[in-house]
């Protein structure tokens, strides 16, 4: 199977080429449209939040959101507490921060594979801009409209969130019985030791996220 899709996208890759051979002027045009479309709504409207998510899991924000909100995740999505900063992200920023945020926690070591799989398949959505003003008022020219589509859009990635984790067997991973302030303590202290101060920090998150 492996060769015939070698193949298969060898042969694109040739016709992509011949017809940019063909046709100079289409290719350049085309690849003049999608620059300026990057570069005049895709980086703006990603950009923003790709850096404030960068500077919230360096500054140690899921380690605390995760101690405090560990006894709601658990029961509703059986994920850890610092998953729901990928639930805030993921609803209120639209795609594909959800997605983002949830490999950011996994290469922390936060949440495992398995639970990494079950965040983004329900945090991954549509912004309610989008979904309430591109899509109900700039579509159906109805914003009652966008506000139905964005409940549905919503309720049905949380009952998939929350079907998923019924279905998981209980504990996927060790949870902590120290006292909240303990945890607490020990989660700040941990965030001033890795503090390295706002320019680098600002620097690191900017660079990333342009990555």
């Amino acid at each position: 199977m492996g060769s015939y899709s070698r193949l298969f996208f060898l042969i694109i890759i040739l016709f992509l080429a011949v017809f940019m051979l063909l046709n100079p002027q289409e290719t350049v045009n085309a690849a003049s449209s999608g620059f300026k479309l990057w570069f005049s709504i895709i980086v703006p409207a990603l950009l923003p939040f790709f850096i404030l998510a960068e500077l919230l899991v360096n500054l140690g924000v899921p380690r605390i959101l995760g101690i405090l909100l560990e006894p709601v995740m658990r029961p509703l999505f059986n994920l850890p507490g610092c998953s729901s900063l990928v639930v805030v992200m993921g609803f209120t920023s639209g795609f594909p921060v959800g997605a983002i945020l949830s490999k950011k926690l996994y290469d922390e070591k936060m949440i495992s594979g398995e639970e990494m799989s079950r965040l983004v398949s329900f945090t991954n959505n549509c912004s309610p801009l989008f979904i309430i003003g591109a899509v109900g008022v700039g579509m159906f020219g109805s914003p009652f409209l966008g506000y139905i589509l964005a409940l549905s859009h919503y309720l049905s990635n949380l009952i998939v969130g929350m079907f998923w984790g019924q279905r998981t067997k209980k504990p996927l991973r060790n949870i902590s019985r120290l006292p909240l302030s303990q945890e607490l303590s020990q989660a700040l202290a941990e965030a001033r030791e890795n503090y390295c101060g706002p320019g680098k920090l600002l620097s690191d998150a900017i660079k990333n996220s342009l990555n």
